[in-house]
C-alpha cells in the first residue's frame, strides 16, 4: 500500500530517486528500538543480535555512499543532540545512525504511538546540495499543486541561517514547481498531500534544478509554516489540512 506517511511506501520514483536503503522493522525489532531509544542507549542497539544484519547491511551501504541521511520511515531525528555535536541527520557510520535514532524524542514518539512492525530503517545518500538551497513544501490537492511556501532559503552572503520566507514563492518557481508536480503526479503516492523539495541552483541560464525530499501527508499536524490557508488554499484543501491525522500503521 502507497502512502505519504512511510518513505518505504512511497513507490517509485521516489525511493530509487534518492537511492533509499531499506530496512523493514519487524514486532520484535520494534520493541527493541522503544526500548533503547528510552534508555538513550545507542550502544545496546548497536549490539541487539536482533539488529546484527540490518548494522552489517548498514555498513555495506554507507561504504558506497560515504555519508547518509538518517530517518525512520515516518520522521527524521533532527531532534537529536549527539555527543560531538555533529549534524544527527548526517550519519558516516553505523555509530552515527544508531546515536542519532536514540537521541531524540521525534524517533521514539511516532514508535511509541504506531503500530508494532510498521516501519522501516530509511537511509539515502547524503546529498550536499540540499544543504545550500531553497526549500520549498507544496501543498497538493487531488494531484495538483495549489500552493506552495518557502521553508528554507539559502544563507545571506555566506551567514549560517536561512530562515522562512513566508511570502508566496515568484511566479517563476510556482510554475517550475507546478510542472514538477503535474509530470509526476500519477507517481504521488496519495492525491491530498504536502511534497517538500529543494531547488539547486543550476548553471547561467538554466531552471534550478528540482530535488526531491520527501512527503508528508496532509493532516491537522502538517506545519504549513504560518501561511494564511484562508487566502492561499481552496476549501476542499483547507477541510484536508483540519483533518486528524491517521494512525501510523
Amino acid at each position: 500500500m502507497l502512502s505519504a506517511l512511510h518513505a518505504h511506501r512511497w513507490g517509485e520514483p521516489w525511493t530509487t530517486t534518492r537511492g533509499m536503503g531499506i530496512w523493514p522493522l519487524d514486532k520484535v525489532q520494534h520493541r527493541l528500538l522503544v526500548a533503547v531509544c528510552e534508555a538513550r542507549d545507542a550502544q545496546r542497539l548497536l549490539m541487539a543480535s536482533e539488529f546484527s544484519t540490518i548494522w552489517l547491511d548498514v555498513a555495506q551501504y554507507i561504504d558506497r555512499h560515504r555519508a547518509v541521511h538518517v530517518r525512520i520511515s515516518t520522521a527524521s531525528p533532527k531532534d537529536a543532540v549527539t555527543v560531538d555535536g555533529h549534524n544527527p541527520l548526517r550519519a558516516t557510520s553505523p555509530d552515527q545512525v544508531a546515536e542519532a535514532l536514540v537521541s531524540g524524542f521525534r524517533v521514539l514518539e511516532d514508535l511509541d504511538e504506531g503500530t508494532l512492525g510498521a516501519f522501516a530503517l530509511c537511509l539515502m545518500p547524503w546529498d550536499d546540495r540540499i544543504e545550500g538551497a531553497a526549500e520549498y513544501r507544496c501543498l497538493i490537492y487531488g494531484r495538483r499543486l495549489e500552493c506552495a511556501v518557502c521553508t528554507r532559503r539559502p544563507p545571506a552572503n555566506g551567514g549560517s541561517s536561512g530562515l522562512p520566507d513566508l511570502l508566496a514563492p515568484p511566479p517563476s518557481i510556482m510554475k517550475q514547481l507546478g510542472t514538477f508536480v503535474e509530470q509526476h503526479a500519477t507517481e504521488l503516492p496519495e492525491p491530498h498531500l504536502a511534497m517538500d523539495v529543494a531547488l539547486v541552483p543550476a548553471a547561467t541560464g538554466a531552471d534550478d534544478a528540482i530535488v526531491f525530499i520527501e512527503f508528508n501527508p496532509a493532516d491537522a499536524e502538517l506545519d504549513v509554516f504560518g501561511l494564511d490557508l484562508e487566502t492561499a488554499v481552496s476549501a476542499d484543501l483547507r477541510r484536508t489540512l483540519a483533518s486528524d491525522p491517521s494512525p501510523s500503521s
